[in-house]
């Protein structure tokens, strides 16, 4: 189904890589809620590289997402560097 380019939505996706003191602390669950609060897609999950991020969604919930992320992580958390990059719009 083709629908009008002006009803649709325009959305952003953003690649977050968290790295430090991130796994095994609740991060994955405390990122899930936060997503799930503000109604983006994605994913979360650990890699060798620490936690790996991916979010979609409209343009001013993503940036909410990306303003509050560091506080909804739990205390004994710390990112020691984090990564980010726009992913192609889908």
């Amino acid at each position: 189904m083709i629908q009008n380019s002006s009803a649709i939505s325009k959305t952003v996706a953003r690649r977050l890589v968290l790295r430090g003191l991130v796994q095994g602390l609740g991060v994955r669950p405390a990122i899930s809620r936060l997503a799930n609060e503000l109604e983006l897609a994605g994913r979360v999950g650990n890699t060798i590289d620490g936690v790996e991020i991916v979010v979609e969604g409209m343009p001013e919930r993503v940036e909410q997402f990306r303003v509050h992320l560091r506080d909804a992580l739990p205390r004994e958390a710390h990112v020691v560097d984090a990564i980010e990059e726009a992913l192609p719009d889908g």
